[in-house]
């Protein structure tokens, strides 16, 4: 299975660098990397992560149309107290139809809201502010590209990854000063969002 993965893997990162390389704004970026030491396969696959993060914005649980942020935060508290009120329906009304089909419903509503509170703190766990979903991934490209040619190259990066999104027809908001903040505010570690 993993054979198997790696060469979808492989087969993405061959056609994703084809692309890349015909982009003009990618062509000074790569050359200044690779000759300085880092592999253009591994900054295809961490771009194409850093894209995906970006893009799948389902990844973000405050960015669900038709809710509120208030009404997400509060959504773990609302499923707690619909399970205490099941509950306690299920103890007064003892109909063996109502009890056998929805018995776990308390239960899996408590799991819900458990699930929804860890994303919820996941969000705001770094000094209290949102994580958003690219962050992880751009901290691998930035401590890549910093550990394989021994330097961060922020400006050449910022250039890079713009390139790729513009690439597949997205407008990235990406600066150097940006990267240099992201690396910055998560020195002491990995982003949560994985």
């Amino acid at each position: 299975m993993r054979d198997a993965e790696r060469e979808r893997v492989n087969s993405l990162v061959d056609s994703e660098l084809k692309r890349l390389s015909s982009v003009h704004e990618a062509k000074r970026p790569i050359a200044v990397l690779v000759r300085r030491g880092a592999d253009l396969r591994q900054i295809v696959e961490l771009l194409t992560a850093v894209y995906r993060r970006e893009k799948g914005h389902s990844e973000d649980i405050y960015r669900i149309p038709g809710l509120l942020p208030k009404d997400i935060r509060n959504l773990p508290t609302r499923c707690e107290v619909l399970a205490t009120q099941i509950e306690a329906i299920d103890r007064e009304i003892h109909q063996a139809f109502f009890h056998l089909r929805f018995k776990h419903l308390p239960t899996e509503l408590r799991s819900y809201a458990l699930n929804i509170s860890a994303k919820l703190n996941a969000k705001t766990s770094h000094k209290g502010r949102y994580i958003r979903p690219d962050t992880a991934p751009k901290l691998k490209l930035i401590r890549y590209i910093s550990n394989s040619t021994g330097r961060a190259h922020y400006e050449i990066l910022a250039q890079l990854i713009r390139a790729y999104f513009s690439m597949k027809e997205i407008r990235a908001k990406c600066s150097a000063s940006s990267l240099k903040m992201l690396l910055h505010d998560h020195q002491d570690g990995p982003a949560v969002n994985r």
